[in-house]
C-alpha cells in the first residue's frame, strides 16, 4: 500500500511538471516574437546609428577640406602681402609710422 501511494505521489508530480512545461510551451511563442522585436528595434537603432557617424564623418571630412581651403588661401594672402615679409623680417607693425595718402 504504501508503494501505491509513493506512485500516486509520483504520478501527481508528474502530471504537475508536464502541465507547468506545457504553460511553458504555450508561453514560449510571445517571449520569442518579445526577444524579435526587440532585436528587430536594436537593429534599427544600429542603423541609424550607422547612418549617423557615416554623415558626422561625411562633415568632419569636409570641414577638414574646408580649413585646409582655407589655410591656402591664407598662405597665398600672406605671400602677396608686403605686411608680412616685415613681421617675417621681425618688424613690430605696431610701431611703424605710416604715411597717409
Amino acid at each position: 500500500m504504501n508503494q501505491d501511494i509513493e506512485a500516486a505521489l509520483h504520478l501527481q508530480r508528474i502530471d504537475v511538471q508536464r502541465g507547468e512545461l506545457e504553460k511553458e510551451l504555450a508561453a514560449l511563442p510571445k517571449h520569442i516574437a518579445a526577444i524579435e522585436k526587440q532585436l528587430d528595434s536594436h537593429q534599427r537603432k544600429l542603423e541609424a546609428d550607422r547612418a549617423v557617424h557615416a554623415a558626422n564623418q561625411k562633415d568632419r571630412r569636409g570641414q577638414e577640406t574646408d580649413i585646409q581651403t582655407h589655410q591656402q588661401k591664407i598662405s597665398k594672402l600672406r605671400e602677396l602681402s608686403p605686411l608680412w615679409e616685415m613681421v617675417q623680417e621681425g618688424v613690430d607693425l605696431s610701431t611703424v609710422q605710416w604715411a597717409a595718402h
